[in-house]
């Protein structure tokens, strides 16, 4: 894991299986000078969180191919380097029952203002 200096912009890692919507999570994040990390899957989400600079924060869709977002969840809370990193569920399915460990929770569609203003909350906190 690469960890950013002071002067890069904060980098946020989506992970999300549907194209349109990770690149409008994408395009909104990068308007607000975010680096934005994307992955398709869990097992690429990890991947990306390993060879990446360290995310700020993580946007997980929990419905997913390969491994899920439950997964990937479990997977960052056992890792005590990947633990202290927010993962906020941004999911149409999930419901704060089943996103145990997460930090925040988003329903989908979500609204790209409290998205925003949720992602500045918990990025380089």
């Amino acid at each position: 894991m690469r960890h950013p200096d002071s002067k890069s912009p904060k980098t946020v890692l989506v992970v999300e299986d549907d194209y349109g919507i990770r690149s409008s999570l994408q395009e909104a994040l990068e308007s607000e000078n975010y680096r934005v990390v994307t992955a398709a899957n869990g097992v690429e989400g990890l991947s990306r969180i390993r060879e990446e600079p360290v995310p700020c924060v993580v946007l997980l869709d929990m419905m997913m191919p390969v491994m899920n977002g439950r997964e990937f969840l479990d997977a960052v809370l056992a890792d005590k380097d990947l633990s202290p990193i927010p993962v906020l569920v941004v999911s149409a399915i999930a419901d704060r029952g089943n996103t145990a460990g997460a930090r925040g929770f988003l329903k989908k569609p979500v609204d790209l203002e409290v998205l925003l203003e949720t992602v500045a909350q918990y990025a380089c906190v």
